[in-house]
């Protein structure tokens, strides 16, 4: 992930603006995406702290990533047990005009932390190098409030404290985009965009 100047190869390079809840949620993306599909990609970022913030501002972090340079905008945020295709129409609606052409609006089920269930092996890589990896959860979306899980998970296996802000982007660097897939149905959103 390059965070500096577009540089001269602006052309072969994917320019992709994320708005995002918070920070965890924006590097996980930034370590998956490339997982999709191999490439060059730059990524800015918009943070919303917050569904609430990231409704209300939507437009204007668009404007912003736009004015950066990004020619692409993932709007990524968690469905918290609400209905995905009402809470997509609210960041439409919130977007409205949206500057970007190509945009995707991504609602992770329940929590981004699903799709990092999606794959144990790679959760288990970052907390052990020793002992076996636990059993694979075969619908990580059924469950509720899967970032507390997580960190439930995390202290009754390994005897660790998990932090969204630290080992969400090391579990997302890595997964298997096949698992995921197979696993989240609301991942294919962002596998599709990408592929485009």
């Amino acid at each position: 992930m390059s965070s500096g100047g577009w540089g001269l190869s602006m052309a072969r390079e994917k320019r992709i603006g994320i708005i995002a809840e918070d920070i965890s949620d924006f590097t996980s993306l930034t370590k998956l995406i490339p997982k999709i599909k191999s490439g060059k990609y730059v990524f800015r970022k918009a943070l919303g702290k917050g569904c609430g913030r990231l409704r209300s501002k939507s437009h204007r972090f668009g404007t912003v990533l736009l004015d950066q340079g990004c020619t692409e905008l993932i709007v990524i945020r968690d469905s918290d047990g609400e209905d995905a295709n009402k809470l997509k129409q609210e960041i439409r609606t919130a977007l409205h005009p949206n500057p970007f052409e190509k945009h995707v609006i991504v609602i992770a089920v329940q929590e981004l932390e699903s799709w990092l269930l999606a794959d144990i092996k790679a959760v288990h890589q970052v907390f052990s190098r020793t002992k076996r990896a636990p059993r694979e959860i075969p619908s990580p979306e059924v469950i509720d409030n899967p970032k507390e899980y997580l960190s439930a998970f995390v202290k009754a296996n390994y005897g660790k404290k998990y932090l969204n802000s630290i080992h969400n982007s090391k579990i997302a660097d890595g997964m298997s985009i096949n698992k995921i897939t197979r696993k989240c149905p609301s991942f294919m959103d962002l596998v599709n965009f990408v592929n485009a």
